[in-house]
């Protein structure tokens, strides 16, 4: 078995030795790193399943408090409701584990409306936009939250392919060749040997 760029003799038998150490340190890197991404993925995989839940129970109440200003004011209370209401502001950060970079929520506001703004249709327009806010910023953190979870599970998912790759297939191929070349080097060796002292007889 030849392996790309590796010297003949001795000299390959120190390349091989450098590389299997090169790939046992790589192996471990890449150990620690699995284990950090694989424990951040479960804390992430929880805060998800926890901000779906919070988003589910926002995203219930915004549609009662809906169904309650399309009651008390039909369509038309709601579209008043809708048109004077501010945009949200929504601000992303950035966090960083074991090279994965993903966004986090740092700032969710919704400003009050104008003081120019026509007043409420129904008594319940003002629940209703306040409870679509909060459902809106569950929805974000709810979307954010599993992004960033599945982004950590793939990075895990490739680095385990990496380490094992070089647990099981690099780091044997150079052992198996090191040791192939010890018993070359040492029938070399006796052949040599066995060379001097026919020529000693002689």
């Amino acid at each position: 078995m030849t392996i790309r760029g590796m010297p003949p003799g001795r000299a390959g038998r120190l390349w091989l030795e450098r590389r299997i150490r090169v790939a046992r340190r790589a192996a471990d890197v890449l150990d620690r790193r699995l284990r950090i991404l694989t424990a951040h993925q479960a804390r992430l995989e929880t805060d998800a399943r926890r901000a779906e839940a919070h988003w589910r129970g926002r995203h219930t109440q915004a549609q009662t408090w809906l169904l309650r200003t399309a009651v008390l004011g039909h369509r038309r209370g709601i579209r008043t409701a809708a048109a004077d209401q501010p945009e949200a502001e929504i601000g992303l950060g950035r966090e960083v584990v074991a090279g994965v970079a993903y966004p986090v929520l740092v700032r969710f506001a919704v400003a009050e409306p104008a003081p120019s703004a026509s007043p409420a249709a129904t008594a319940a327009a003002d629940p209703a936009a306040r409870a679509c806010a909060a459902a809106l910023e569950a929805a974000v953190r709810y979307a954010l939250t599993d992004a960033a979870a599945h982004a950590v599970q793939t990075e895990a998912e490739r680095t385990r392919v990496r380490r094992r790759a070089v647990e099981d297939r690099w780091l044997p191929r150079l052992e198996d060749r090191l040791h192939t070349l010890d018993a070359e080097l040492d029938e070399q060796e006796r052949a040599e040997a066995t060379s001097r002292r026919r020529g000693l007889r002689r």
